[in-house]
């Protein structure tokens, strides 16, 4: 691994002197609040990559859908045919969202780290950063989806499959007693999915920071992670609260607001064509707003706390401060 020997002098950052001893919980959640305040349009700028291709896929998955609607509204629509469409739908939207989401993760794990570290980030240098080593990042998020997600994987599959004869009418024992089964195998999949994605989730940053292959990067994460799973959970969970309680009052100040226009629209006595409609279509793209931000603001909260918790595990596992070095630079 990429580490210096020696502790190396001390770095200023925008929140403070760099600091060799590890954080309080409290530190770490200020930190991570820190960081998202001084750097939130260049964090939220590289976290509208995925989230704009989340929503384009969905919006093509849905005008596949139609495109498909005589499947759905034909008399009689054979149910195993319903099923096998929506799941290849399904497949064609997650796949590229997927690799899409790998590369969004290095870069925004680049800006990141770099920010805990005071480095200058900026969009183009973390995608660079993300493209330059894009299999390596594709392969990582496969397989922690693998290993923490197989399971989980496998009982959708196993629903799926089961699906197909109850919703064709045969509910003979065969297909009855797998499918009460299978809430179960959900229940446990979710918990190993939970515990082993906790193991798993200093694995970006590990890759990115130290310039790491993807399975010394999953074993390094395994490392850091033993004893701090708790604290890691509580941590992101915290953060998943903070981002949706901003982005809940933000929606309800949204719509204070367009309730507020709705008012003068009626005390105007303005007709319902055309100024009913444009309303209607501002108060669309204001929702819309809302989520893309929400989806944004959430990813790049969590890509930050990642990276804050690997520093701060490296410096309770090894003792000495992190290099402030521009980490996985392009060549």
């Amino acid at each position: 691994m990429n580490e210096s020997s020696a502790p190396l002098p001390a770095t200023s950052t925008d929140a403070g002197p760099w600091s060799y001893s590890p954080m309080t919980f409290g530190q770490i959640l200020d930190r991570i609040f820190s960081l998202m305040r001084r750097r939130f349009w260049p964090f939220v700028g590289i976290a509208s990559v995925p989230t704009g291709a989340m929503f384009l896929l969905y919006a093509v998955l849905v005008a596949l859908m139609l495109a498909n609607r005589n499947a759905f509204i034909q008399p009689q629509p054979a149910p195993d045919a319903l099923f096998r469409l929506v799941f290849k739908l399904s497949l064609a939207a997650t796949l590229p969202l997927a690799a899409i989401f790998a590369i969004y993760s290095g870069a925004a794990t680049w800006a990141a780290t770099q920010a805990d570290l005071g480095v200058p980030i900026g969009f183009r240098a973390a995608y660079a950063v993300a493209l330059l080593r894009a299999g390596r990042y594709l392969g990582l998020l496969g397989l922690i989806a693998l290993i923490a997600f197989g399971p989980m994987m496998l009982v959708e599959f196993g629903i799926f499959a089961v699906m197909i004869p109850l919703a064709s009418g045969k509910t003979d024992v065969l297909s009855v007693v797998p499918f009460a089964v299978l809430p179960l195998g959900m229940l446990l999949a979710m918990v190993w999915g939970i515990l082993v994605g906790l193991r798993l989730a200093l694995a970006f940053p590990a890759s990115v920071a130290e310039d790491l292959p993807i399975w010394a990067a999953i074993k390094l994460s395994n490392q850091l992670a033993q004893g701090a799973k708790g604290r890691i959970f509580l941590v992101l969970l915290l953060v998943y609260a903070a981002t949706y309680a901003a982005c809940l009052v933000l929606m309800c100040v949204l719509l204070l607001l367009a309730g507020l226009i709705l008012l003068v629209a009626v005390a105007l006595h303005l007709h319902m064509v055309p100024w009913g409609f444009l309303l209607a279509g501002i108060a669309g793209l204001v929702c819309f707003a809302g989520m893309f931000l929400f989806y944004a603001v959430t990813w790049a909260a969590y890509s930050t706390a990642f990276a804050v918790l690997y520093h701060d595990q490296r410096r309770r596992k090894d003792g000495a401060a992190i290099a402030a070095q521009p980490a996985g630079e392009p060549a």
